[in-house]
């Protein structure tokens, strides 16, 4: 099993990196949210992170996991040990919290568990699809009809977080927390600004509609049949 730890604690770190090589894991340490980001690019088996990291929260960085590695299981290890804390680290998309100081024997308990849990799913799909739109996870291409569509980085991003959750209103906050980097500059006016190039690319002359506007509140997807 090969683990990610994403902590910018050394003496933490390699007590965890120690313990668990002696274990049999494989863990690759990294400190920062942007090297935690570019991990993904061949995920792990399993995830240990840290909230408290030095250039991002560690709650953006789960957000942005789960929109490329949706079945990545997750733990956050973090010495917010208020409840309101462990409530926004699921959250955001964690599968279990666990609180500094720690057991390590309690920490390996919880991915031996987190292990069976992924060991007894379906093997994960890596494709999104609404009708002709096709969304692969991978290659981060998106097709509709067959047609290859050229898309930037945070339009894929939008529009794979608008597929995972077809059907539901969501707020243009509620988008801005879960599909942008919370560290970022933008205001509520980006996500109608990149609705609407994602509206220009999948629905020519607006139809079919795929994207909706609830008024007052937000969007939704769904495609019409």
């Amino acid at each position: 099993m090969r683990v990610l730890l994403v902590e910018d604690d050394s003496g933490i770190a390699s007590f965890i990196c120690r313990g668990l090589a002696m274990e049999g894991w494989q863990v690759e340490w990294v400190t920062t949210a942007k090297d935690a980001l570019r991990a993904m690019a061949n995920p792990p088996n399993l995830a240990i992170l840290d909230l408290g990291l030095p250039d991002m929260d560690g709650l953006s960085v789960c957000r942005a996991w789960r929109l490329t590695a949706a079945t990545m299981p997750i733990l956050v290890l973090s010495a917010r040990d208020a409840l309101e804390s462990k409530i926004a680290g699921l959250d955001a998309g964690a599968d279990d919290y666990l609180t500094k100081p720690f057991a390590f024997s309690e920490l390996t308990a919880r991915l031996r568990a987190l292990e069976r849990r992924q060991s007894l799913q379906y093997a994960p799909t890596r494709q999104l699809q609404a009708g002709e739109l096709h969304l692969n996870l991978d290659t981060r291409e998106v097709r509709l009809a067959g047609q290859l569509l050229a898309m930037t980085e945070r339009e894929f991003l939008l529009l794979a977080y608008l597929l995972r959750h077809a059907g539901e209103v969501l707020s243009r906050q509620h988008l801005l927390t879960h599909a942008w980097d919370a560290s970022a500059d933008v205001t509520e006016n980006a996500v109608d600004v990149y609705i609407g190039y994602l509206r220009r690319k999948l629905e020519p002359d607006g139809i079919p509609r795929m994207i909706h506007t609830v008024r007052g509140i937000g969007f939704k997807f769904l495609r019409e049949s």
